[in-house]
């Protein structure tokens, strides 16, 4: 994930820029990396659903339902439906690339260039917030057919913080939306508008949002609950084994401990 470092440069050019005024290559890379940054970190909120929906419905086999996969409705309308981690993907491959090519525009120097950077700004930011709303829906789908229908393996894995994980995407895709409103009006009003006028906007709902974003991720990453699910299918294995075996199935701590013990898949012969 590129987004942390790339915020971080941002708001040291951003405070070079104050400071160097008659330069234009600060506030062009301040503009840039701040706009580019949020879309990182949604896309990292998009493939970490996709990783966790897999892992609560992964049962160890390599062909899973269409339903299991995170689709948000009983039939899929296309092929996208049944995967829609890419379809919120692509959306923000524009963002990307509109923000990207919107920042670089002013540039010219030129009243036309000015105003055709401020609509492709607009265009990325409405993609943005499209494919954030979108998901906001299909994750709190998923997360409401969990409690009421849990999964063999959310069963299995008491322990596992299945909850936790999904009320940091919710809490991620709000604060990212929350960022792309605030921007969109910045951009709307110019730099003479109230919110580009006022530098605190800017912090209050730019940078708080996109680092409470960061530590979320990082107190509860997805990688967690994908290691305590390939545990458990390890666990559901080695007891298989044991009944073809004829031997006495190990008890459920004797499972956990042998895990543990485990050699790393490297470090096996």
């Amino acid at each position: 994930m590129n987004a942390p470092p790339g915020e971080l440069f941002g708001y040291y050019e951003r405070s070079k820029a104050h400071t160097q005024v008659t330069i234009l290559d600060p506030w062009l890379l301040q503009n840039m990396l701040l706009l580019v940054g949020p879309p990182l970190l949604a896309a990292s909120v998009y493939m970490s659903y996709g990783r966790i929906v897999q892992a609560l419905h992964d049962d160890g086999t390599p062909k899973k339902r269409r339903r299991d996969r995170g689709c948000c409705a009983r039939c899929c309308i296309s092929c996208w439906s049944c995967s829609p981690t890419k379809l919120y993907v692509l959306f923000d491959i524009v963002a990307i690339f509109t923000q990207l090519i919107g920042t670089v525009l002013p540039a010219s120097g030129t009243a036309q260039g000015r105003r055709l950077s401020k609509i492709v700004v607009l265009v990325g930011l409405f993609a943005q917030l499209i494919a954030l709303a979108v998901f906001s829906i299909t994750c709190g789908r998923m997360h409401a057919r969990l409690r009421r229908s849990p999964t063999p393996n959310m069963c299995a894995e008491p322990g596992v913080n299945w909850l936790g994980h999904f009320i940091v995407l919710e809490i991620a895709a709000v604060m990212l939306i929350v960022r792309s409103i605030v921007r969109g009006i910045e951009f709307v009003g110019g730099t003479s508008g109230f919110v580009g006028s006022h530098e605190v906007f800017i912090y209050l709902f730019d940078g708080v949002p996109m680092l409470e974003v960061m530590v979320g991720f990082l107190v509860l990453h997805p990688g967690r609950l994908v290691r305590e699910v390939r545990k458990r299918l390890q666990r559901q294995t080695d007891v298989q084994m044991s009944l073809r075996d004829g031997a006495t199935p190990p008890s459920y701590s004797e499972s956990r401990s042998l895990e543990e013990n485990r050699p790393a898949p490297e470090e096996r012969e």
